[in-house]
């Protein structure tokens, strides 16, 4: 019978050879030993109460890391079994999380997916990892030729007018970096409406400030695409799971297929090769045909499938 066991002392080499196997492989994990050994003591204590061991005839086969448990669903940030013990699995073995929802994101493969259903996991939803290397890219002239053509749509000039009440006579489009401690409630609002669907539950300017103070955030990656001064799309890049990925990017749907989203994004990815970073990603579901068509337009291939699943 297969057991949990608290991370200790006594076990603590045994789930860093297993964290060892598990990273020596490509995955979609985060790994706990970036996190832990850049924290001081008694941080150390706290992550170390999140990760749990699996164990079968008093030998450790595999753990699972998971955030603090504050918010539903609890992420799960780490997932291992060693593949010989995947018949022993069942879904009893995670009973302590059954008062909790546990979401865990994970590349699309056969070890994985049955590790995931023997621990009574469900698929929800899966989407395209898709990367690119900086290097060589260039859109700076397609960009700009957009840019010029979109100065002179007088359905563009209409558009906004309406919209906004204005009575803007040239448009000026312009890329511009959220401002800390000014900006968040414009953001919000702004990622509000972009996003906006009914199985979404809407931001709020705290959530807004919480991505701003976690590790992941890169300040001048942050970014606004105003038509006179007027904000209408936005995008980021984190530096997530080891990897420089761009995350809440969209245009409002009213400036959609004008190319503003072709004009944020190579801006973004200009912005990042100037910081010497050099390979990008990003994800997107299957069914997001108008996003693809961008994200392929603009050079990134489709590397993995990432799944999301839930128990």
């Amino acid at each position: 019978m297969v057991l949990l066991e608290r991370l200790s002392s006594n076990n603590f080499e045994n789930f860093k050879t297993l964290n060892l196997e598990r990273f020596s492989k490509e995955n979609y994990d985060k790994n706990f030993f970036e996190y832990y050994e850049n924290e001081k003591f008694f941080l150390k204590i706290f992550l170390k109460k999140f990760v749990k061991l699996f164990i079968y005839n008093k030998k450790v086969i595999g753990y699972i890391w998971h955030e603090v448990p504050v918010e539903i669903p609890v992420r799960v940030w780490s997932l291992y079994v060693k593949e010989e013990y995947l018949d022993l699995l069942s879904p009893n073995i995670l009973n302590s999380f059954n008062n909790t929802i546990l979401s865990y994101e994970t590349c699309d493969d056969k070890t994985n997916n049955e590790m995931l259903s023997k621990l009574g996991f469900k698929k929800v939803k899966p989407s395209i990892l898709m990367s690119m290397n900086l290097e060589n890219y260039n859109k700076t002239q397609q960009t700009n030729n957009l840019i010029s053509s979109l100065k002179n749509n007088r359905d563009l000039l209409k558009t906004i007018n309406l919209l906004f009440n204005s009575n803007i006579k040239e448009l000026k489009i312009s890329i511009e970096k959220v401002v800390l401690k000014k900006d968040e409630e414009l953001r919000c609002k702004l990622q509000n409406s972009i996003f906006s669907a009914s199985t979404r539950i809407p931001l709020e300017v705290e959530d807004i400030e919480n991505d701003i103070e976690q590790d992941y955030y890169i300040e001048d990656l942050s970014l606004f695409i105003k038509i006179n001064n007027i904000a209408i799309g936005y995008g980021q890049i984190i530096y997530n799971r080891d990897m420089y990925t761009v995350v809440n990017f969209g245009i409002l749907k009213e400036f959609r297929n004008y190319g503003f989203g072709k004009i944020l994004l190579n801006h973004l990815i200009e912005t990042a090769k100037n910081m010497n970073i050099y390979d990008l990603y990003i994800r997107v579901e299957e069914s997001n045909y108008s996003a693809l068509k961008l994200y392929n337009w603009i050079g990134f291939t489709p590397k993995s499938i990432i799944n999301r699943w839930e128990r």
